[in-house]
């Protein structure tokens, strides 16, 4: 059985969008409660104090406040039957109203307010009813309809007050524009409380705000690369809202009252620009806020699910019937975006009451597997390929050759041909082979009695074509049929004739030279580089997308610029496909090794055939006489060009050394080998880099990609024992910091703290040049000092994020930009 290369991508871990409840706060007074990355963003602690009514302010002016310890909701609140309660805004002494906003502490409202300075949000409410209010309950404040806050306050008893002096968080909720805002206090927003006068929630007041510098207009430049913030629809999920009552489900299921209800939502940023600051996300049901959740900025082409949620039974009373529930991404807009008008997620939802029977929710997963195919129990003669021939018939115009040649009218053609028992089961049968020519009957083989298992057998330099036949110059047909008497009983008789056609011409023909590259040519191929980057597209599909041309054009420029050869001078063909055609080329591929293996095997070879059906993106494998790689095309175009590239760096692996072991050897000779091939792919687009002069692996010191480099390096090393390609990675790290051989490279990698391409080629061919007798111990070796250089390798690719004066390069090509020495 060939060997098979696959490349399994790497999926990169992204940025987490972190659940922030905004109503829960988790223990301790909330004044020690900042962290604003991780669960909770902290309001300014909130006062308590005992009132008097509120006609008599002064009684209480110089009372001493105290927290009030706010805890998530844990039940479902019960609704007073008896209504003696009931909250208002309360102005403190001196404020003239229950909100304020000013430039300062402690003062009141100011009407005009610099964006530049400072602002200070301070807020009282008073429970001016007859009881003590036991139940939680939730104070918000808005600008304009966009919510900034909101506080959970757990009880308040008859005649006290609950404040928040001097808030100065507004600015980092919501983008600020120049204008005159209304800015609103609104208590028990969620409707939680049964009020002696349900009127009296809200108070609003107006400020003017200037030299905000936040009105960019996105219509007005339409060049402009801005994110893009929409809702989105994860793997296996089944849309990209899931409301379910059974926690941990991708499928949304039936609700009620008295179950708790799960909430999962979907979303991407469709750009190519990543997002530096944080982002909120706004859920409401029947048009009130419930819940809020934020992270730090998502980066260009990142797709992420919400943690789920399941406390709005909590924090909203839900009544059986119809209900409307509305997600608004970027619900603050802090985020400037080409297209504000695609951040809603909307669901009409039905709660019943009482207990639900639950189905399975698990989603179905998708079984592409195909029973075990019958062991064979007859011989199977087919067409044979022998590696590095040029198929089952070769005609050629000297002798001791294996591949095709021009063939000149007059001159003496000597012709191939090659048969193979693909089966497990002997043949004991004369094997009979007829050559055709054009219909006509030129000889009748005998290959002799009894073919093994898994035997080739061929005919080599048959030299009576001319004795048969007289040519005309043009196309002839050359056909074998073997077997043609049906002699030999076969698993398949459907698979025993080869065509193939050749041309013959009069006179000498121009012998073949091998492909030179002007740079005005290499300049052609590469010309449609960065617009093809910034297609988001797949490279072919069923739907009629074909961007394959294009995509071998970049291939064969960067091939030649790393190699100073043309891959159309290789013994290779390159197969880039739609998904569909990848899969039947992979169950095709694994047929034949069904046909080839003892049924001991079986299970082994369809686990392996499944595993390159699901987790595969391209492969390289040797068939039909020659290298092969094929690709899933329905990937973006820079990871279908990334893929290929890859798989060219296993094929030059043979092609630098000849001793070079494809088999199926040790783990860490399969990770040496996958460290040769990811450089490789590096190179391949340093070296078209410095050739178009354009910077297309630079990424920004953001947030989203310190935590990016961060998780993945700790999940490389989690995984690298079941993994190759992580643990290639690695291996690639400790090459450069640590082989005495690489120290000149060394020196230039701690000074730019990557490589150059000449020296990532280098790198390359150091990696191809060790033995596979050697690398249990080479690697081994370079594996002793891992723990003890990770934290330098985080460095290394930390100092790569740029701070200014960049164009983001492109999502597809982090790992190699980022990842690779």
């Amino acid at each position: 059985m060939y060997f098979m290369v696959v490349l399994f991508r790497p999926v990169l871990i992204l940025t987490v969008f972190s659940a922030v409840l905004i109503a829960c706060n988790t223990s301790g007074p909330v004044t020690d409660l900042v962290t604003p990355t991780t669960a909770i963003i902290t309001p300014a602690a909130v006062g308590s104090q005992s009132a008097s009514p509120t006609s008599d302010p002064e009684a209480i002016k110089n009372v001493q406040a105290r927290n009030v310890k706010v805890t998530p909701p844990t039940i479902i609140p019960a609704v007073a039957k008896n209504v003696k309660t009931n909250l208002t805004p309360f102005a403190l002494n001196g404020r003239g109203s229950a909100i304020s906003i000013s430039e300062f502490q402690d003062k009141s409202v100011s009407r005009q307010i610099d964006y530049g300075d400072q602002m200070y949000i301070t807020w009282a409410i008073l429970n001016n009813g007859y009881e003590d209010i036991v139940d939680m309950f939730f104070v918000d404040v808005y600008l304009g309809n966009i919510l900034v806050e909101r506080w959970q306050i757990d009880e308040l008893a008859a005649n006290q007050y609950v404040s928040v002096q001097n808030w100065d968080g507004i600015r980092n909720r919501v983008r600020m524009i120049d204008g005159i805002h209304n800015l609103s206090l609104v208590i028990d927003p969620t409707g939680l409380l049964n009020e002696v006068n349900e009127s009296d929630n809200r108070v609003d007041i107006q400020f003017e705000l200037n030299n905000a510098g936040n009105n960019l207009n996105p219509q007005e430049d339409p060049t402009l690369v801005l994110p893009d913030i929409v809702p989105w629809v994860l793997p296996d999920w089944e849309s990209t809202l899931i409301t379910t009552s059974d926690s941990g489900s991708v499928l949304s299921s039936k609700l009620s009252r008295d179950v708790q209800t799960h909430i999962r939502f979907g979303f991407s940023n469709q750009s190519l620009v990543s997002i530096q600051d944080d982002m909120w996300v706004y859920i409401y049901l029947d048009d009130i806020l419930i819940n809020a959740q934020s992270g730090k900025g998502l980066l260009a082409e990142e797709s992420i699910g919400s943690k789920e949620w399941s406390g709005i039974n909590t924090v909203i009373p839900i009544h059986p019937g119809k209900h409307k529930l509305r997600i608004e991404l970027d619900a603050t807009n802090l985020i400037i975006e080409s297209d504000e008008t695609n951040n809603v997620i909307e669901k009409e939802l039905i709660w019943s009451e009482g207990p639900l029977e639950l189905d399975g929710y698990d989603i179905e997963k998708i079984d592409d597997t195909q029973s075990t195919p019958s062991p064979l129990t007859l011989p199977n003669l087919v067409p044979g390929w022998r590696d590095g021939w040029d198929g089952p018939i070769i005609i050629s115009d000297s002798q001791g050759t294996f591949t095709d040649s021009s063939l000149s009218l007059g001159e003496v053609p000597f012709i191939d041909l090659v048969v193979h028992n693909r089966s497990i089961v002997r043949s004991e049968y004369p094997l009979i082979v007829d050559l055709y020519i054009d219909d006509l009957l030129l000889e009748r083989f005998n290959l002799g009695e009894i073919m093994e298992p898994n035997e080739l057998r061929w005919v080599s330099d048959w030299d009576k074509v001319n004795n048969s036949v007289d040519l005309d110059a043009g196309v002839h047909a050359l056909k074998m049929i073997i077997d043609p008497d049906n002699l030999v009983m076969e698993s398949d008789e459907n698979d025993n004739i080869y065509e193939k056609h050749f041309t013959w011409i009069v006179g000498k023909s121009d012998q073949i030279e091998i492909i030179n590259y002007t740079e005005q040519e290499l300049s052609g191929k590469l010309d449609k580089l960065e617009k093809l980057l910034t297609t988001r597209s797949v490279a072919i599909n069923s739907d009629g997308i074909d961007f394959r041309n294009e995509i071998l054009d970049v291939l064969d420029a960067g091939y030649y610029l790393v190699t100073g050869g043309s891959f159309l001078d290789e013994r290779v063909d390159i197969l880039i496909l739609t998904r569909q055609d990848f899969l039947a080329w992979v169950d095709d591929y694994y047929s034949e090794q069904f046909d080839l293996n003892d049924v001991s095997k079986y299970q082994s070879i369809l686990d392996e055939r499944q595993r390159v059906k699901e987790r595969g993106s391209g492969l390289k494998t040797n068939r039909f006489g020659k290298d092969v790689i094929v690709v899933n095309g329905e990937y973006m175009i820079a990871d279908v060009i990334g893929t290929v590239a890859h798989e060219l760096g296993h094929l030059r692996q043979g092609i630098l050394n000849p001793i070079y072991s494809d088999g199926r050897s040790s783990y860490y000779w399969k990770a040496l080998k996958e460290a040769q091939a990811q450089q490789f792919e590096r190179t391949f687009w340093l070296y078209i880099e410095d050739f178009i002069g354009a910077n297309l692996m630079e990424y920004p010191d953001y947030y989203g990609f310190r935590t990016l480099i961060q998780k993945n390096l700790i999940s490389f090393l989690d995984n690298m024992s079941d993994d190759e390609h992580l643990l290639g990675l690695l291996i690639q790290w400790l090459v450069v910091l640590e082989d005495q051989e690489m120290s000149n490279l060394r020196s230039e990698f701690n000074e730019r703290t990557q490589l150059s391409s000449v020296s990532s080629r280098l790198l390359y061919e150091h990696l191809v040049s060790i033995t596979e007798d050697e690398s249990e111990d080479y690697v081994r070796d370079k594996l002793k000092i891992l723990y003890s250089q990770i934290t330098t390798i985080e460095e290394l690719i930390l100092s790569r994020l740029i701070k200014d004066g960049f164009t983001e390069g492109s999502p597809d090509l982090r790992f190699p930009g980022l990842f690779m020495p």
